[in-house]
């Protein structure tokens, strides 16, 4: 599927598993050692709590998550202008609407990336790790490079090309 829609299917997917991690880190997390909430993952083992961060919970989560929606509506109010005021349907509404959905791809991208990163770091510190949570550790630590890749594909794709 080419054009805006086909290009954005990717990064509309990894918004929805950002907002998904996001959410789950905002319900783990758990005050830092400095009392400030949402910034660490606080874990009872049987050798004592461990408190492992930086967590994006909270604190770093409401951000990210208004992030998310700041770029997605001015994203997409900056699709609907081009389509309404551009009278052709050429190359340049395509290389225009193609560099708008690419840097909300790269929007969602990057904190997924940064997101996934941490949220592993922590999780894999935790020296009682059980099944289903080791099992997300390692899903995390997967997807950190490809958001990480598709955040560089994005980037290219807001190179203008000439035809």
């Amino acid at each position: 599927m080419t054009g805006p829609v086909g290009r954005a299917l990717l990064p509309a997917a990894q918004a929805a598993v950002l907002v998904v991690l996001l959410a789950g880190a905002w319900a783990a997390g758990s005050p830092d050692d400095l009392g400030r909430a949402g910034r660490a993952l606080t874990v009872v083992c049987p050798g004592g709590t461990e408190s492992p961060g930086p967590w994006p919970g909270s604190y770093y989560g409401l951000p990210l998550l208004g992030l998310l929606a700041t770029a997605t509506a001015l994203c997409a109010c900056t699709l609907r202008r081009i389509v309404l005021t551009t009278a052709d349907d050429g190359p340049g509404l395509r290389q225009r609407a193609r560099t708008v959905t690419a840097a909300w791809g790269f929007l969602v991208t990057t904190p997924l990336a940064g997101a996934s990163l941490f949220m592993s770091v922590a999780m894999r510190s935790i020296s009682c790790l059980d099944g289903p949570a080791h099992v997300l550790a390692w899903t995390l630590t997967a997807l950190t490079p490809l958001a990480a890749i598709s955040a560089v594909w994005c980037l290219t794709a807001m190179i203008p090309t000439r035809r």
